[in-house]
């Protein structure tokens, strides 16, 4: 039984829904959602679509009884651990203008998270479909614009690429963070191809080659292997949770096939010269900026003796001007930027959610598939903090929340299960 059977049997689908002059609420609320998903897309302007949606978003649902679960105070908590560590670490930079906006954003992206925590609570499977088929819109038009810009159509490499026209960013400020944002997108995709819920297997395939070959041509390190990890996961969690070996043969035959579409998409593409030999570049582990003591992890190692002794960090967005550049590490600069306080809560919260997201994709539940979806473009991003700095990636905190509210919602059907009640039935 699905989760809105599920939910119809309980009652609350039985009671004709409440309108808003005419329009379903539900359906108003849907649309909304679908909106701030999408407006995720279009980053490279301040404030973003998203930020001005999101109020829209937080009060259409807020206004129809959207509550915290009790089961999120420990992730709440530990968010607010976090952005506490920043509001302090400002204390001595309340000068600076690009700090105290920093800190703001960090802020409202714990009410972001928290957002789509409550969001999973009711009507879970038709709001993550939302979800979902939003994110890939939103990654299409992205990818398109990035594909536009890097052939410089109509002009357009001045807008949508970056380091003089050499790498597709879309409508994002950083080709670093174009990458990953298609990933998740590529990923639900790919999860819906393996798992035969794609409608339109073609269409899918194409939208699959499309994302590929935006993320290829960000020419980011990190994103090539965020992608590959993610597919990666999809595949293996797939075979690994299936039920039965007809299953895992469907499974493992159209992860085959949709595999090689992406090999051969991507080895068409490295014959293009332009693109392979900038591949071949890229594809060097250590580039020129990583290596020496003033290099990226020459920083990083300098760093540390010194965030060890002092309990407020640097103070928010200040590491760059101490070693003229961001330490391209999540870890490090959460110590930097949030002080102790907020290192150590940071911490915690990747060490939890991904005790949380292992068990939720190995327990027989409900939201057991779409958990694996979404673990699988979440873990991969978890592990690219170490590469670069995410604290502030709206899709990164999307997906933390809707990890967690799933894990919620897993939680309450267990609970049910056991209960007198249901072992009398």
């Amino acid at each position: 039984m699905s989760l809105g059977a599920a939910t119809a049997a309980g009652g609350s689908d039985l009671v004709r829904p409440q309108t808003a002059r005419g329009i379903p609420v539900r359906a108003l609320q849907n649309g909304i959602l679908w909106l701030l998903v999408f407006s995720g897309c279009i980053v490279f302007i301040e404030p973003s679509p998203f930020e001005i949606v999101f109020v829209l978003a937080a009060l259409a649902f807020l206004a129809t009884g959207l509550k915290l679960p009790r089961e999120s105070l420990p992730y709440l908590g530990l968010m607010t651990a976090f952005n506490l560590g920043g509001a302090i670490s400002l204390v001595e930079f309340t000068h600076d203008p690009k700090a105290i906006t920093f800190v703001a954003i960090s802020f409202y992206l714990l009410f972001v998270t928290m957002f789509f925590v409550m969001l999973m609570l009711d009507h879970t499977e038709a709001r993550l479909r939302v979800i979902q088929r939003a994110q890939i819109v939103a990654a299409v038009l992205a990818a398109v614009a990035g594909v536009l810009g890097y052939f410089n159509v109509a002009g357009l490499s001045a807008v949508f690429t970056q380091f003089g026209g050499s790498r597709a960013s879309g409508p994002f400020k950083d080709p670093n963070v174009f990458g990953p944002f298609l990933t998740v997108a590529a990923t639900f995709l790919f999860h819906a191809v393996v798992c035969g819920r794609a409608r339109r297997l073609w269409v899918s395939l194409l939208t699959l080659g499309l994302l590929s070959f935006a993320v290829l041509i960000s020419f980011s390190r990190g994103a090539w292997g965020v992608y590959a990890l993610s597919l990666i996961l999809v595949v293996g969690l797939n075979l690994l949770t299936s039920r039965s070996w007809a299953q895992r043969r469907r499974i493992a035959i159209v992860a085959a096939v949709g595999l090689a579409g992406v090999v051969a998409a991507g080895l068409g593409a490295l014959s293009v010269p332009t693109i392979g030999k900038m591949v071949e570049e890229r594809s060097v582990l250590l580039q020129s900026y990583d290596q020496g003591e003033t290099g990226r992890f020459g920083n990083q190692r300098r760093s540390i003796p010194m965030l060890l002794d002092l309990p407020n960090g640097f103070g928010p967005l200040q590491f760059d001007k101490r070693f003229g550049e961001n330490p391209h590490n999540v870890f490090i600069f959460a110590f930097s930027s949030y002080g102790w306080l907020g290192g150590i809560s940071y911490l915690a919260i990747i060490l939890v959610t991904c005790a949380i997201g292992w068990r939720l994709v190995f327990q027989r539940t409900r939201v057991q598939s779409d958990a694996i979806a979404v673990w699988s473009c979440l873990f991969p991003q978890i592990l690219q903090g170490f590469q670069i700095d995410t604290d502030h990636w709206r899709h990164f905190w999307m997906l933390m929340g809707i990890l967690w509210g799933l894990a919620i919602v897993a939680s309450r059907e267990r609970a049910a299960s056991r209960s007198p009640a249901a072992v009398s039935a």
